[in-house]
């Protein structure tokens, strides 16, 4: 079988489940680490099986899943923000002036969010009220 492409917390996480649930994950966030595997519901349960898709539909309302859920679409959207930043550094690199705008706000924003410890500055209360 595959192995997840992401390491750490979602690992863990995986680490911790029966066989059936862990390729339930991999299949249902797509967490292949061969980007050739793209499954059917129906190559799924014949890899686990299973007959039917409900015990999974069924764990999927638990909070074990939901945990599971958050952690894997997080890691999803870091990469894809990976992918993002690195295609407007290739084109800031070859001299587009607006990939090279983006790419230095997003620096800075990065930088600020660094700064402060990833929290969200608050607004401090003037007591004025409008």
């Amino acid at each position: 079988m595959a192995k997840p492409r992401n390491d750490g917390l979602l690992a863990d996480k995986l680490k911790r489940l029966t066989q059936t649930r862990k390729l339930y994950v991999l299949h249902k966030f797509k967490l292949f680490s061969d980007d050739r595997i793209n499954w059917t519901d129906e190559d799924f349960l014949q890899a686990a099986h299973l007959q039917s898709l409900k015990s999974m539909r069924e764990w999927e309302t638990t909070d074990e899943f939901q945990e599971i859920a958050k952690i894997a679409i997080a890691s999803k959207s870091a990469n894809d923000l990976w992918d993002v930043y690195q295609a407007m550094r290739d084109k800031a690199l070859m001299g587009d002036k607006n990939a090279a705008d983006m790419l230095l706000k997003l620096h800075k924003q990065l930088q600020g969010e660094l700064r402060s410890g990833g929290k969200k500055q608050e607004q401090e209360d003037d007591g004025l009220q409008l």
